[in-house]
């Protein structure tokens, strides 16, 4: 038999090259919706399969990853992307958090334009600006979590950052915050990376968990007005 992906001779029902099913059907409408939601339904492996693992096991979930058991995980960066995505949809499409007159009218004139405008370009490029979180979140890391080369890093924040993401969106019907003070996606961050990632005691693990994710939100939440501050648009 000869697998119609890579072209390599095999016997059995899947091509050991690139892991093909060796019978492939006629493509229709109802084999490219089956595989689309195989792929985020699956229990086994799929996204579903990452919010179940994540959610019970974390920390041996991300480890087994970094340590090459990745068949049946969804990719951590398509698991974070995904998340931030359908969240910061749901947020544009519900109600916004509204200010009083008297509250504008407290603030500087110049500080309100440059929160206007760091505003405006946070909301129209919301979904790429929060994937800088994940970058953040790894310089964080390294910094106070020895031992982990950069990738590896990144694979484990994409991980937490995408389950907090997907965590927000399970509970958005009964909390409607913005995702910047959302503190459930804060939460879920602060303890899966506590859980995943011990350091000494609890209390230890607390705090250096608690300082990681404090240094990426400011450093998350400082850039847009640096580069206002440095570049005027």
């Amino acid at each position: 038999m000869t697998c119609l992906n890579c072209d390599s001779a095999f016997s059995g029902n899947f091509c050991p090259e690139c892991g093909q099913e060796a019978r492939v059907g006629v493509l229709t409408i109802a084999v490219v919706t089956r595989e689309g939601l195989q792929s985020f339904l699956d229990v086994d492996r799929g996204l579903v399969h990452n919010w179940v693992q994540l959610t019970l096991r974390p920390r041996t979930f991300i480890h087994d990853y970094l340590k090459g058991k990745r068949v049946q995980a969804y990719n951590p960066l398509k698991y974070v992307i995904l998340g931030v995505t359908i969240l910061v949809a749901l947020q544009y499409f519900a109600k916004p958090l509204t200010m009083s007159t008297d509250d504008f009218n407290a603030m500087s004139q110049a500080g309100y334009s440059l929160g206007r405008k760091v505003g405006t370009f946070i909301r129209e490029g919301l979904r790429y600006f929060w994937l800088l979180y994940v970058l953040y979140f790894t310089l964080a890391f390294r910094l106070f979590y020895r031992g982990y080369s950069f990738a590896e890093a990144l694979v484990a924040q994409s991980f937490i950052v995408g389950h907090a993401c997907f965590v927000a969106i399970v509970l958005f019907a009964f909390w409607r915050v913005p995702l910047v003070v959302n503190p459930i996606f804060y939460v879920v961050g602060w303890l899966m990376l506590a859980v995943s990632f011990p350091q000494g005691s609890w209390p230890e693990r607390i705090l250096v968990s608690f300082l990681t994710l404090l240094l990426a939100a400011l450093m998350f939440i400082l850039t847009p007005f640096l580069v206002f501050w440095w570049w005027p648009f």
